[in-house]
This record gives structure tokens, C-alpha cells and sequence, in this order.
């Protein structure tokens, strides 16, 4: 696409973070990237790997299902 000069912007998100937690910028993308986090979204890679996200974005729990939702939220946010 690029050599056609079509940018796409990747970026990175989940159901459970509304959308967008990260944001490649127009002005400053870099192909193959995700961009930065959004403002106020902290990020920590666990030991397995796994992406952990916080912020402001980052839902609260799911609908009336306490248990599944203890089971995928830490309990520092």
C-alpha cells in the first residue's frame, strides 16, 4: 500500500479496552508496529508473556458474572 501512498496505521486493541490502547501516529508511524499507548494506559508484559493493560479504558468487570470477571482482572486494576 505504501508504494501506492496509502499509509495504514496499525494499532492494538481488545473488546475489553474499548477499542484502541495503542495508536500508531500519522505523523510518526512505523510499519509493523502498534504505535504507543493511549494516554493514561500503563502496560506490563507478564512472565508468560501475556500483555497486561491499565487504564482509564480498560473495563470494569464483565455483566453481572463477578466470578469470570475475578478470574481476568488483577486486583490492583
Amino acid at each position: 500500500f505504501a508504494g501506492a501512498g496509502v499509509h495504514i496505521l496499525e494499532g492494538y486493541g481488545l473488546t475489553e479496552t474499548s477499542a484502541a490502547s495503542f495508536v500508531n501516529p500519522g505523523e510518526a508511524y512505523r510499519t509493523g508496529t502498534v504505535g504507543k499507548p493511549l494516554p493514561g494506559t500503563e502496560v506490563r508484559i507478564a512472565d508468560d508473556g501475556e500483555i497486561l493493560l491499565r487504564g482509564p479504558g480498560v473495563m470494569q468487570g464483565y455483566h453481572k458474572l463477578p466470578d469470570k470477571t475475578e478470574e481476568v482482572l488483577e486486583s490492583d486494576g
